[in-house]
């Protein structure tokens, strides 16, 4: 009985081939971005935003409907101190034009009272941006904001689609980066 041979002019080829296989995926994992694992396992999944209807500072009915199909909608939510707020107004006031050439409404939620809006407002001269009263927070909720210790800035598309990210929509990131990329765009059609 003879043990099965390997030809002697093989082993050279089978060991090239190891190295070859062990190289190609040392090189195909080294070469992985940054984040990879991260963005394989949460993909960006477009979902509708959740709805709210809330009083804006001059106790108006806010619906988020209202703007829907028809246009975009960036949702930002401030904690309800006087500076933070007139931080965000005045951030917004220098990219309204850009804004509105790109037709996106602007939507302001804060846990303070109506009439704090109001005096916070009258000297910004901001009645073109609802700034809205979130008292417990219960919409910051239902977008994820559990702690409103930053503002939280949301992308709603014109469907009434936002960006989610689990069970919930993902913040578009720093609201002066995100007022800067929207206003650059090119104008929608």
């Amino acid at each position: 009985m003879e043990a099965a041979r390997i030809d002697r002019r093989l082993i050279p080829v089978l060991l090239a081939g190891c190295v070859i296989a062990t190289l190609c995926v040392w090189r195909v994992s080294a070469n992985r971005p940054a984040g990879y694992n991260a963005a394989v396992q949460s993909p960006q999944v477009w979902r509708p935003a959740p709805r709210f209807e809330t009083l804006d500072a001059n106790n108006q009915m806010f619906r988020l409907e209202r703007y829907l199909g028809r246009h975009r909608v960036l949702v930002i939510f401030v904690p309800g101190r006087r500076d933070e707020v007139e931080s965000a107004i005045r951030l917004l006031q220098q990219h309204l034009d850009g804004l509105e050439r790109q037709d996106v409404k602007i939507a302001v939620l804060s846990p303070a009272l109506p009439q704090q809006h109001r005096e916070w407002l009258e000297g910004l001269g901001m009645g073109a941006v609802p700034v809205l009263t979130d008292l417990r927070s219960e919409i910051a909720a239902r977008w994820g904001v559990n702690s409103l210790v930053d503002t939280a800035t949301f992308l709603v598309d014109r469907k009434g689609d936002a960006a989610w990210s689990g069970d919930v929509p993902r913040p578009e990131g720093e609201l002066a980066v995100v007022l800067k990329r929207l206003t650059s765009e090119k104008v929608q059609q």
